[in-house]
Formats: structure tokens, sequence, C-alpha cells
């Protein structure tokens, strides 16, 4: 395959509803260049995988698809996309999202081809929920553009896009990082750090800046079974830890504002979570407590002053609504991190 401008790599999975309006508007993009869709489809058994086969016949040059026999996971279908991609830059567009500017392409592909420092050109997007309500997602940047670096992404002074509106230098994605990221398949909590819009925006921030103009370049579709939003409270907070915990790994442990968003998140967690409706813990998993306290057991090896911290936040709780609390720890204690435990006051010897 010949090195092409542009792909527009998208991983899909039973998006039929949506998939058609998402192709036509990349393949609707006005440029002076040529692109193609790569698209990695996880083993659809709704009409999603009769649709693409249409446009590969009407656009065989255009649109390709990567099938898979079997259910393989979000990470795993990008990495595919990954190692076939051949061009200069790349973007990812998810099946049930697509674009209103029919010159976005062409005018992140300008701007890129004319700044050779910068890796990123980004937009601001719209998003859609499932009653159909549409409204403007980053309000609160009012400037025409914002420029930014590795740096300020670290202290969250970064406006980047997300997966519809980021179009990447792809200089980055190379074997050796495919190779590292290829141990976290499978892994619920860990390729989550991997597979989405802020691992691709860090490692680029790596390699050059950031350029963010406030402009809407198309529509993100809010869906409740998505992957983030189909999650509980708990998990939902897990997820976003683990993921500083892996980038902190990730980068060799050159960044501890990493580990200070882990800690951070870890608060929040525990006021939101817990503190907030401890009955609501009761309907958690036990293979999601059990997280809880392996997170928890990571970040007080990293910092065990942090304990003492996480311990009176607890303690803030009155003893009667500590006590289902621990109830239930105790149901699941043999999977727990004892350290953990015993910090958290519970003194229970494994």
């Amino acid at each position: 395959m010949s090195k092409i401008k542009l792909s527009v790599l998208m991983p899909s999975y039973n998006k039929g509803p949506y998939i058609r309006q998402s192709i036509d508007s990349v393949l609707n993009q006005k440029t002076n260049f040529d692109f193609n869709l790569i698209i990695t489809d996880d083993c659809s058994t709704d009409e999603t995988l009769g649709i693409i086969n249409e446009y590969v016949k009407k656009y065989p040059r255009r649109v390709i698809l990567l099938p898979s026999d079997k259910n393989q996971g979000l990470l795993s279908n990008i990495i595919k996309a990954y190692k076939f991609m051949n061009c200069e830059y790349f973007c990812c567009l998810d099946p049930d999202d697509y674009l209103t500017d029919e010159h976005f392409y062409q005018n992140a592909v300008d701007f890129l081809e004319s700044h050779k420092d910068f890796s990123i050109y980004a937009a601001n997007t719209s998003a859609i929920d499932e009653n159909g309500k549409i409204y403007t997602q980053n309000t609160n940047y009012t400037d025409e553009y914002y420029d930014s670096d590795f740096q300020d992404m670290l202290v969250n002074r970064a406006p980047l896009g997300n997966t519809i509106s980021s179009v990447f230098r792809n200089d980055v994605i190379n074997a050796d990082l495919i190779s590292k990221i290829e141990q976290f398949v499978g892994s619920q909590y860990d390729e989550a750090a991997y597979r989405e819009d802020d691992f691709r925006n860090r490692i680029h921030l790596q390699s050059g800046r950031a350029h963010w103009v406030n402009n809407v370049v198309g529509v993100y579709r809010y869906t409740p079974s998505g992957l983030y939003r189909a999650s509980n409270r708990l998990k939902k907070h897990l997820l976003k830890i683990v993921s500083y915990i892996n980038m902190y790994m990730f980068f060799d442990k050159k960044y501890p504002e990493f580990m200070v968003m882990a800690k951070d998140r870890t608060l929040q967690m525990l006021h939101q979570v817990i503190r907030g409706n401890l009955n609501a813990v009761l309907n958690f998993s036990q293979g999601e407590v059990a997280k809880f306290f392996e997170v928890m057991g990571k970040i007080i090896s990293y910092d065990e002053q942090y304990a003492d911290e996480i311990t009176k936040q607890i303690m803030r709780d009155c003893q009667e609504r500590r006590v289902r609390w621990y109830e239930y720890i105790f149901s699941v204690k043999k999977t727990q991190n004892h350290k953990v435990l015993y910090l958290l006051g519970l003194k229970i010897k494994l």
C-alpha cells in the first residue's frame, strides 16, 4: 500500500443505526489530497458489516474493511488499524459520530504542513444525547485558537480535541509503541488507558505542540451503552485513576503530575461514592471493590502519607454508616491488600 496523506481510523461494533452517517461525513470531506477510511470491525452482529461492505464495493480504494472473526475489544481493533495505516497524518472517528465541517481535514493538513513543530491539530465539537439534544462541548474557551504543549496538559491548561476532532502527525505510532501497548489488550481497566483520545494526545504532545481552533467541526454522540457512560460511578472513577497510574509508568515515572491526578481523583471517588451514598456501595461488584483497594495500594506505595488523607476522609462518616461498608469489605477481604485495609481503619489480619 502506497503512502497517502491522511488515514481515518474507525473501530466499529454494532453501530448499524449510525455508521452510514459517520462514513458519509468522511467521504464528503473536500480535500486536494488523497485519504482513506480504515474500518476495523469487531465482529458486529447487527447490520453494521452489511453497510460497511456497501461502501467498500462502491469506494474500493477509499474505504477499507479489516474484519474480525471474533470479538476482541476496542484496543485490539485500534492497534489493528495502527498496524495497517501508512500515512503522513491520521485521525480517528467513532462510528456513531459524524463530521459537520467539510473542510476539517483540509484545514488540519494545511496547518500541520506549514507548522512542523506541531503534532496535533484539533477543534471544538458539539455533542448529541440520546434524546437528540445538541450542545457545544467546550464553552469555557472563548479565544479563536489556543496552542499548548505537554506541560500545559499536565496542569490541565491544554484545550484538546476528542476522537472526532483531532488530527495527528504520524511520527509517533511505530512498532515499538504498538508492542508496548499490546500487553494491555484484554485487561479491563488497563487497556482503557491506551485506547482513547487522552493517550493519543499525550504521546503526540511529546513530539510537538497542539493547535486547537474554536470551531465546531462535528458531533459527538453520547449513548447510554458507551464504554464510559455505561459504567457505574465507582468504575468511572477507577478507569480514570488507573489511566493516570498507567501514564506515570508509561512515561518512566518522569511526570509525578500523573500521580497527583490519581490522588486527586481518588479523593473525589471517596467523597462521591463512599461518603456520598454508602448504600450504593453494596451494589458494586466484588471485582470493582477489589480493584478499588488495588488502586489505593498503588497510590499509598507511591506516597505513604496519602494514607492519612484517605483515612481521615473515610472516618468523617458516622459509625453507623461505616458499619455497612465494613461488612461488605469483610465479605471480599480475601482479595484485598492487607496494608490498605489496615490503613483504612479496619485493622484486619488476613
